[in-house]
């Protein structure tokens, strides 16, 4: 049995990540930029639906909160996923490490809203 914490894939594997999990948001937020920022802005997480993404690895996490439960052993997964910007002028991979339960396989009857860049042979900055 494979007891690695850092479980890498030889192949990415194509899944569906859930938008809500990607990103951590900040406490307070910021005054609306000018329309030509917010044009050049990526476009996050856009209608809700799980997005395409290249899982790359698996993690297993020791975490500890100062509430119960004290201690928790998690599975992360190391995804690509590819944003656009609002005026759909750039494109770009953004990698993140997401909990397992926000990552899911592609249903062979989905037909997902995006594909991602990075599975076009993109790989993760070591």
């Amino acid at each position: 049995m494979d007891m690695s914490a850092l479980r890498r894939f030889s192949e990415p594997r194509p899944v569906l990540v859930d938008p809500r999990r990607l990103l951590v948001v900040p406490l307070q937020v910021q005054e609306q930029p000018s329309i030509g920022v917010q044009a050049a802005s990526f476009e996050a997480c856009g209608d809700g639906q799980w997005l395409a993404a290249q899982l790359y690895a698996w993690a297993r996490l020791r975490a500890s909160w100062p509430q119960p439960p004290s201690v928790g052993y998690l599975w992360y997964g190391q995804i690509a996923v590819t944003f656009e910007t609002r005026n759909r002028q750039e494109q770009h991979d953004f990698w993140q490490w997401v909990p397992a339960d926000a990552v899911r396989p592609i249903p062979s009857s989905d037909a997902p809203c995006r594909q991602s860049r990075a599975a076009a042979g993109g790989r993760p900055v070591q």
